[in-house]
C-alpha cells in the first residue's frame, strides 16, 4: 500500500529548498557561536544529495543537506543535515547518524583523507515536549569501564511545539514557515490552517 503524502513533509522540503531561507534558517537558530562560525551569504550554500543507498540497511533519506564554507576560510567545508520530525522519535540520534555515515563514506569513496564536520539539526514541530536522547551515546547502555569508549554524535534540537515561544527570528518569510509548522494547543489529524505555499513565501520575503 503506498504511504500518504505528508502534508509537513512536503512543506519543509519546499520551505529549506531556498538557500536564502536556509542562510536565515542557519543564521537565527543555530547556536551562536556556530553561526559565526559560517559564511552565511546564500550563494555559498551548495545543497547536498540527500540519499544513501548502497547501505546494508533500508535506504534512507535525510530532509535537506547543505555544504557550507567556513567564515575563517578555511579549506574544509561544514555539512549541516536537517531533519524534521512532527513527533517524538526515540532513534532518531541513530538516524542522524546514518545520515553522517553516508556523507563520510561518499568523501572516502572520494580518495579524501580528511573528512567534513558535520552538524545535524533537527526541527521539531510536534505537540509534545521532546525528550528522547538527543546524543548517540545515550542510547548505548555501557557499563562504567566502557564510558570512554561511547559513541558521541549530537544534534541541535530546534523546537517549535506549543510549550516553545513562537518564531520571532529572521526574515519574514522564514518566520511564516516555522509559524506554519507549528501545531495548535489541541490534537487534530491534519493541519488546522492550509500551509502557504513556497510561492507566497516568495511574495512576503523574496529574498
Amino acid at each position: 500500500m503506498a504511504r500518504r503524502p505528508n502534508v509537513h513533509d512536503s512543506f519543509f522540503k519546499q520551505l529549506f529548498a531556498r538557500p536564502a531561507l536556509v542562510a536565515g534558517f542557519f543564521a537565527h537558530y543555530l547556536p551562536r557561536r556556530v553561526a559565526a562560525g559560517l559564511r552565511l551569504d546564500p550563494e555559498s550554500l551548495e545543497p547536498l544529495p540527500t540519499e544513501f543507498p548502497g547501505q546494508h540497511v533500508p535506504s534512507r533519506r535525510a530532509d535537506a543537506a547543505y555544504r557550507v564554507l567556513r567564515a575563517d576560510g578555511g579549506r574544509q567545508p561544514i555539512y549541516v543535515v536537517l531533519e524534521h520530525k512532527s513527533r517524538p522519535e526515540l532513534l532518531t540520534s541513530a538516524q542522524v547518524a546514518r545520515y553522517c555515515i553516508g556523507y563520510w563514506e561518499g568523501q572516502l569513496a572520494q580518495g579524501l583523507r580528511r573528512l567534513s564536520p558535520i552538524l545535524p539539526v533537527v526541527l521539531y514541530h510536534g505537540a509534545r515536549p521532546w525528550r528522547v536522547a538527543r546524543d548517540l551515546g545515550e542510547l548505548v547502555d555501557a557499563p562504567a569501564f566502557l564510558s570512554d569508549f561511547r559513541p558521541r554524535l549530537r544534534y541541535h534540537l530546534v523546537s517549535l511545539g506549543p510549550q516553545d515561544p513562537p518564531p520571532r527570528r529572521g526574515p519574514v518569510s522564514l518566520r511564516v514557515g516555522l509559524r506554519s509548522c507549528r501545531p495548535p494547543s489541541f490534537r487534530i489529524s491534519r493541519p488546522a490552517w492550509p500551509l502557504p505555499s513556497a510561492a507566497w513565501l516568495s511574495c512576503v520575503d523574496p529574498t
